[in-house]
């Protein structure tokens, strides 16, 4: 379900990486009230720090011409590189005998 709003937000969002050559830009409704998630996953995260990541795309979000409602319906932003999914998913906590 998509809203006009997680639209604006993802080709902003979008505008921002078109040098990537690879990347996942999931802009959605949480299913809770009216609020949004981002998911960002991309090489040209590859050598950044977590912070780093995040400032990033929330900088991106400030300094566009999202208006202050739509900002605050933003309730998560995940941003990763494919390897931090690789990493996250074959670690322990995802093994079969934790379950």
């Amino acid at each position: 379900m998509t809203d006009v709003t997680t639209e604006k937000i993802s080709k902003i969002i979008r505008s921002y990486l078109i040098n990537s050559n690879d990347y996942y830009v999931d802009v959605s409704l949480s299913g809770i009230s009216d609020n949004i998630y981002i998911i960002v996953v991309s090489r040209f995260f590859d050598d950044m720090k977590e912070k780093q990541k995040h400032d990033y795309i929330w900088n991106i979000i400030e300094n566009s011409n999202l208006s202050r409602e739509e900002r605050l319906r933003i309730s998560m932003v995940t941003v990763m590189n494919p390897d931090d999914i690789i990493s996250e998913f074959n670690s322990k906590a995802w093994k079969k005998e934790n379950y």
